[in-house]
């Protein structure tokens, strides 16, 4: 038997492989606050429940939280996935936008003294699911509008457009 030969060249590559299963959903986890009176309000997301925190604010520092559960999202809903508390003057505001996209709004009544913040109302639904926007934040391209002055405005009015905001093809 003779010498092994040299290494022959590298054949070419082979086809692509088929794409693999799509991964589970990573997990959800929001916080948000507002401040109304002499409270902090949290909202957090965890495990896709909401719930909302009340903490009494003083000259010295925080004070201790009191943690309310909201209502469960309505039956059928995929879980909540991140969370907003808006101050509504007179109560407190709940958003939370679900893990397929769809948002619902609930509303909870104020902390006092006396009592902690509570959520007793149920969640509605608010949109089928946000509209979708560019990395840029602009409005996908060929969307933009301009917006004419309404009939009440008149000549008054300030013409509106995305146009320097959106990004051009090269």
């Amino acid at each position: 038997m003779g010498a092994t030969g040299a290494t022959g060249p590298t054949g070419a590559v082979g086809p692509t492989g088929a794409a693999g299963a799509t991964g589970a959903q990573g997990p959800c986890s929001s916080l948000e606050t507002a401040v109304h009176g002499q409270f902090l309000y949290t909202g957090v997301v965890k495990n896709g429940a909401v719930q909302v925190g009340s903490q009494p604010l003083n000259g010295s520092g925080a004070g201790t939280t009191t943690w309310a559960s909201a209502q469960a999202l309505p039956a059928g809903a995929s879980p909540a996935c991140s969370v907003s508390v808006v101050d509504q003057g007179d109560h407190v505001i709940l958003q939370a936008i679900t893990t397929n996209g769809v948002v619902y709004q609930t509303s909870c009544t104020f902390a006092s003294n006396t009592t902690a913040v509570s959520c007793p109302n149920p969640w509605a639904l608010l949109s089928s699911e946000p509209a979708r926007q560019s990395e840029s934040g602009a409005p996908p391209f060929g969307t933009e509008q301009q917006r004419g002055p309404a009939p009440a405005e008149g000549a008054r009015s300030i013409k509106v457009s995305w146009e320097p905001y959106v990004r051009r093809p090269s």
